[in-house]
């Protein structure tokens, strides 16, 4: 299930190519389009959801922030409906580092987004968690295709601060531990993903363009043909990102790990939902974030 026309057409093409004895359906549909989405449940038979619909450019909600409101945090409430309604067993969560005291406004929607699967009556009949992780290599969002384009376009790449880090993943590892994230879940846990030492993206650059067959142009280089720009970090932007607010505990599979920030949630859902609804018809940005904002501090202290 895909809102984009033609990443939903690229995948369907992979998929078809890669085994042809699996029945592969695709369906293209907004999250917030509620009569879209229960005739999908209605009309399939559906075990396990996999939600990982989230608008994740940083920058880019900031400037767009009612967008990310309905599509992280109102097409996921939709979903979740649903879910229930139609009895799904099994949904996991696909969450991010940046819901970890959360400064930027992407975070502040992926750390509401973990409140609400986590304000869902307990009930050993449904099995549904969050699995947060770091960047993926190559993945919508990443520095690494940014990368790349500017290599190919201009003569300079762009770094926010020579210091600045994040965890990386490749795509493979990151989908195989989601995937066996979901199957030792017992219900209402947090997974962390074991991503290893965060890395430099200063460093990432450099080896980026000697990769490229090009050379580092600095003062002690000044012949050099790609310029590295500390262009200074961004608004709410994070020096060093985490992956949990709490201790985190071994599971029975490497690299995946158990965190406690799962044992807070909201207590009154519906009436939250309906308040950002609201906001939402006012188009009143300040307020959505001030909001945002003081829900996920008080559950901070609440946990």
């Amino acid at each position: 299930l895909d809102h984009s026309e033609s990443a939903l057409f690229v995948i369907e093409q992979k998929l078809k190519k890669m085994n042809t004895k699996v029945n592969i359906k695709t369906k293209l549909i907004d999250l917030s389009d509620k009569d879209l989405l229960k005739d999908l449940f209605l009309h399939n038979k559906i075990d396990m959801v996999y939600h990982a619909a989230a608008y994740k450019h940083v920058d880019m909600l900031e400037r767009n922030m009612i967008s990310a409101v309905k599509n992280n945090i109102i097409g996921l409430y939709h979903l979740l409906f649903q879910c229930r309604k139609y009895n799904i067993e099994h949904f996991v969560l696909v969450s991010t580092d940046k819901a970890v005291k959360p400064t930027t406004f992407m975070g502040l929607t992926k750390k509401f987004c973990e409140l609400m699967l986590f304000s869902l009556e307990e009930s050993k009949k449904y099995q549904y968690s969050a699995v947060r992780f770091g960047n993926v290599f190559n993945s919508s969002g990443s520095v690494i295709p940014i990368f790349k384009k500017q290599i190919e376009n201009q003569n300079y790449l762009t770094v926010t601060d020579k210091n600045v880090t994040r965890y990386f993943m490749s795509i493979e590892e990151a989908a195989h531990l989601v995937l066996k994230a979901s199957l030792i879940s017992q219900g209402g846990e947090m997974f962390i993903l074991d991503m290893g030492k965060p890395r430099k993206i200063l460093d990432i650059a450099k080896k980026m363009i000697h990769l490229s067959g090009n050379t580092i142009k600095s003062d002690e280089n000044p012949d050099g043909d790609i310029e590295i720009k500390i262009i200074g970090l961004g608004k709410s932007e994070k020096m060093h990102e985490e992956l949990s607010e709490s201790k985190v505990e071994n599971t029975s599979e490497d690299k995946i790990l158990k965190s406690k920030d799962s044992q807070s949630g909201f207590d009154n859902l519906e009436e939250k939902i309906q308040f950002l609804l609201d906001l939402i018809e006012k188009n009143d940005k300040d307020i959505i974030k001030n909001y945002l904002e003081n829900e996920c501090s008080q559950n901070r202290k609440k946990a």
